[in-house]
């Protein structure tokens, strides 16, 4: 038998690299990690990946590794942990590395640490023998391992004390390891983060010395074990734990947690996880984050945790669908985020109206979708709030009082009561002199009808949607100074009832006013001052306006290139347009259609940049001689489209 010592693969003789080696003709023996990988890499490329030689399985039991105290990243196409985070280092390396080795009788007795030996390759191989009883470290073993599903259960871990990432991304690995003693582990930190198909028993393992268990089960979604004997008094971090291990429904009742600073996401889409937690002991935790954002059978007793500590509570119970615990003693004194907290909460009622919320920065869709929420919050200090976009979204039953709420420096109002539907209390205290976003703030809140005329608009940049389709709405807004304003598209689109005056408005930034009066049909309010030269789009402003027939004889639309249905169905609109200016005018399709009273004389407007112009007139009250200049300017094609 040949035998050779920490030799490079290219410096055996000619005539052993013609073909595989055999276990029976050749022994090569290791002591040196680095060249044992070298001599892998090398020969694993020429004989699995090369399509002249490529065997069914490589048999590598010929390598005598005995000596060898080092596996890390062995077999690997990668040299870092990092790398195993980083899509784009995966994506540059591609496919992993084809392993159809045997390395069944493999001496591994001396080997101290397997970090990654297995990570990122299609390793399948029987490895039930290998002697692991001097392991201490066997982190991302077998991550981004696709294909692994084999033997462990014999396997002695009785030293190891990482186990980070071991089946990270370890697809196909399911059972079999019920039996570890993992009684020295500390760190459990990814060990089945995306082994979407594990499910073994874990109920006896002794995880007493565990501190890290972030992201140890997000994600495998199939895992059910009873872990309710687990002790993990010692465990720091809970992260991301049971995040989207949708089956996961265990009793973890009796845990002590009471070690813990971080659950950010821990039940984050466990769709099933519905234990009781009432007793746990959370005083340490500063973010509780989405911990039960998608928990959507959860309904546990939360009331008596102490969250005294907790800074940040955005996304807590985000579509928790069943969640209606009393959190009315919560001391929330340092939260500073509360964003999305109960938005999709649809079950949840619970009293939060002794809540001091005083430090709270964030309140963006707080309550979205909280469809029976409807407490009492007049008495929350909202004066350190810069974001109430949302807060009541879709909140049907809320009609609360939040008269005293101090809102000074809020920029961000939009959509918070969209869809509010019952809401209409007074909100003309409040002083918004901070808001830049007012855009869909009460859309579709129908019921809602109260005075703002003492609001200061000054830095509102963006009114779009606003009173879309509040249909009770007809409050006097015309001391509001829109100055800084650059969007009114669809402002009062469908607020039937809204008819007041507006002329004192200026509205000299405003770029886009699509669809501003659409299907507002009882509006006729003075808008004859209105400075409009920076408008560049007017597409259906009074579109089914049946009621306007306001004076816009001084209307500057020297800029606007848009003026499509812009009066389309407004039955009584009879206004002097002689005078506007429209050479930038690309599109007037329908722009009078069905504005039956309509006879205005059109017939100095320069029409040198108009292309779309069918169905101008179609349904109007327009007589030939008041547009007898057109004929001139447009093919006769187009002029004949003018009625059709």
């Amino acid at each position: 038998m040949l035998t050779y010592t920490n030799i490079r693969y290219k410096d055996l003789p000619k005539e052993l690299r013609r073909n595989a080696l055999k276990p029976s003709e050749i022994r090569i023996f290791f002591t040196d990690k680095q060249l044992l990988r070298e001599f892998l890499h090398t020969y694993i490329i020429e004989f699995l990946d090369n399509p002249r030689r490529r065997l069914r399985t490589l048999d590598l039991n010929f390598i005598d590794v005995s000596a060898i105290t080092n596996f890390d990243f062995l077999f690997s196409a990668l040299d870092s942990l990092d790398q195993f985070d980083d899509p784009y280092t995966l994506y540059r390396i591609g496919i992993p590395i084809n392993l159809l080795i045997d390395v069944s009788n493999w001496d591994t007795s001396k080997v101290t640490s397997m970090v990654a030996t297995f990570g990122y390759t299609s390793f399948a191989g029987d490895i039930s023998r290998w002697d692991v009883s001097q392991v201490t470290d066997m982190s991302y073993m077998f991550a981004h391992n696709d294909y692994f599903r084999g033997d462990l259960s014999h396997w002695d871990v009785s030293k190891v004390k990482s186990m980070r990432g071991m089946f990270y991304y370890a697809s196909e690995f399911r059972d079999g390891i019920s039996n570890w003693d993992v009684s020295q582990v500390t760190n459990m930190e990814k060990m089945f983060n995306s082994a979407i198909r594990f499910n073994c028993d874990l109920s006896r393992w002794n995880v007493s010395q565990v501190t890290n268990m972030r992201d140890m089960f997000n994600y495998a979604s199939m895992f059910t074990s009873d872990l309710s004997q687990w002790d993990i008094s010692k465990v720091r971090d809970m992260a991301y734990m049971f995040k989207c291990a949708y089956k996961f429904n265990s009793d973890l009742s009796q845990w002590e947690v009471s070690q813990v600073e971080d659950m950010r996401e821990m039940f984050c889409f466990a769709y099933d996880f519905n234990s009781d937690l009432s007793q746990w002991k959370v005083s340490r935790i500063p973010s509780m984050r989405a911990m039960f954002c998608g928990a959507k059978n959860f309904k546990g007793d939360l009331s008596k945790w102490d969250v005294s500590n907790v800074e940040d509570m955005s996304l807590m119970f985000r579509d928790a669908r069943r969640f209606n615990s009393d959190l009315s003693q919560w001391n929330v004194a340092r939260v500073t985020n509360m964003e999305e907290m109960f938005s999709g909460a649809r079950q949840f009622k619970s009293d939060l109206s002794q809540w001091n919320v005083s430090n709270v920065r964030n309140m963006r869709a707080m309550f979205q979708e909280a469809i029976y929420f409807n407490c009492n919050l007049s008495n929350w200090n909202t004066a350190k709030v810069k974001d109430l976009s949302s807060m009541f979204k879709q909140a049907k039953r809320f009609n609360g009082d939040l008269s005293s709420w101090d809102v000074s420096k809020v920029i961000n109002f939009s959509y918070m009561f969209c869809q509010a539907t019952r809401f209409n209390k007074n909100l003309n205290s409040w002083s918004p002199s901070h808001g830049k976003d007012f855009s869909y703030m009460f859309y579709q809140a129908s019921n809602f009808n109260k005075e703002l005329n003492n609001w200061n608009m000054s830095k509102a940049r963006n009114l779009s949607y606003m009173f879309y389709q509040a249909k009770s709405f007809n409050q006097d807004l015309s001391c509001w100074k829109v100055s800084e304003v650059r969007k009114m598209d669809y402002m009062f689109y469908g607020a039937t009832s809204f008819n007041q005056d507006l002329n004192a408005w200026y509205t000299s930034k405003v770029r886009s006013m699509v669809s501003m009066f659409e299907e507002a049909e009882n509006f006729n309010g003075n808008l004859s001052r209105w400075y409009v030269y920076s408008v560049k789009n007017m597409e259906s402003m009074f579109y089914g306006a049946k009621s306007f027939n306001g004076d816009l004889s001084q209307w500057s639309v020297n800029n606007v290139r848009n003026m499509e249905s812009m009066f389309e169905g407004a039955i009584n609109f009879n206004s002097d347009l002689s005078n506007w200016s429209v050479g930038k005018v690309e599109n007037m399709s329908r722009m009078f259609f069905g504005a039956s009273k309509f006879n205005c004389n059109l017939k100095w407007w320069h029409l040198k940049s108009a292309k779309q112009v069918s169905a101008i007139f179609t349904g109007s009250g327009i007589t030939s001689n008041n547009i007898e200049n057109w004929q001139d300017q447009l093919t006769e094609k187009k002029y004949k489209r003018l009625f059709k």
